[in-house]
């Protein structure tokens, strides 16, 4: 039954272009909204920020190497 189920689907897209401009929409706005490179950023930010120690002293200087 999936099959014929995921047919209708496809052929209402196809006859139904306010349903596809819709549909793309909305894909486009999620993307934006959680794949960005600025709210991905932020939320690895968060997450180290969770993840690393608080306590832990500020290294300064240079690298050798």
């Amino acid at each position: 039954q999936e099959p014929d189920e995921f047919a209708r689907a496809v052929i209402r897209l196809l006859v139904d272009s306010d349903l596809r401009q819709r549909i793309g929409r909305a894909g486009r706005q999620y993307v934006e909204e959680h794949h960005d490179w600025n709210a991905i950023v932020g939320q690895l930010e968060a997450i180290y920020g969770e993840a690393m120690p608080h306590n832990l002293p500020e290294v300064r200087g240079e690298v050798d190497g």
